[in-house]
């Protein structure tokens, strides 16, 4: 099937619609995970005169607040750290195998999901450094140096798993060592597009988060919208030109 500039932005647009819905979605379980906590507070405030005079009746009720909470905790954990980068990662192997190859197999699918655990595995053991260095960037000059490393260490993974999956697509998979021979210069066509992409990420993220906090004054909604609209377009040439480069390139 022929690629095509449309069916790349829409289906790019479609991903970060999702996400969108998602941001929401987590919101509305960060706001339920606060109010938890704010009435559990209130009842083990309730029960402290009890404790201090150590009643049995007191330390009864405690045991099982202790233990919704430890639950609530838990469960927040599971879906905001674990759960929610999972299924953001799980749409963008489905959206972006897609537009490599516009396959309809689900084994491709499946393929491509595996070769990407590296990138999601690394992404679970450093998010707090990740996001802990962009949030000191502009202060700290550690803290820039290691975000860059990071950048750079992400777009790697993320080249060779877009490499991989160009095989896959072509049932080259055995050609693989074309991801280091042909290193340059896909690769610095690909950081274009990784930090294109890393920026409508954040982007979104900025845009969710004025969205729901009402920060946004008269046009600013419509006006951040139509910039984000814009910015879809340069993503969608650079990963239309990244799949020609493919195909033509590497004779696929």
């Amino acid at each position: 099937m022929k690629h095509s500039f449309f069916r790349m932005y829409f289906v790019s647009f479609l991903f970060f619609a999702f996400l969108f819905a998602l941001g929401f979605f987590m919101k509305q379980s960060l706001g339920s995970f606060f109010t938890d906590v704010a009435r559990y507070q209130t009842e083990i405030q309730a029960l402290e005169p009890g404790l201090a005079n150590q009643s049995t009746e007191a330390l009864l009720s405690l045991d099982p607040l202790v233990g919704d909470f430890h639950g609530l905790v838990l469960r927040t954990f599971l879906v905001t750290l674990i759960l929610f980068p999972f299924v953001v990662y799980f749409l963008f192997v489905l959206s972006e195998s897609y537009l490599i190859s516009q396959k309809s197999s689900w084994k491709y699918y499946g393929k491509a999901f595996v070769l990407g655990f590296p990138l999601l595995f690394l992404f679970y053991f450093t998010m707090n450094s990740f996001f802990t260095a962009f949030g000191n960037i502009l202060t700290s000059r550690n803290a820039l140096l290691l975000f860059l490393g990071y950048i750079l260490l992400f777009s790697f993974l993320s080249y060779v798993w877009y490499t991989l999956t160009a095989l896959l697509a072509s049932n080259s998979l055995k050609k693989w060592k074309i991801s280091y021979t042909k290193f340059f210069p896909l690769y610095f066509i690909f950081l274009l597009f990784f930090l294109l992409y890393l920026f409508l990420l954040f982007f979104l993220l900025y845009f969710v988060v004025s969205f729901i906090t009402g920060s946004f004054f008269g046009n600013d909604l419509f006006f951040s919208f139509a910039f984000f609209l814009f910015l879809l377009v340069p993503l969608a040439f650079l990963r239309l030109w990244l799949v020609s480069f493919f195909k033509k390139g590497y004779n696929l």
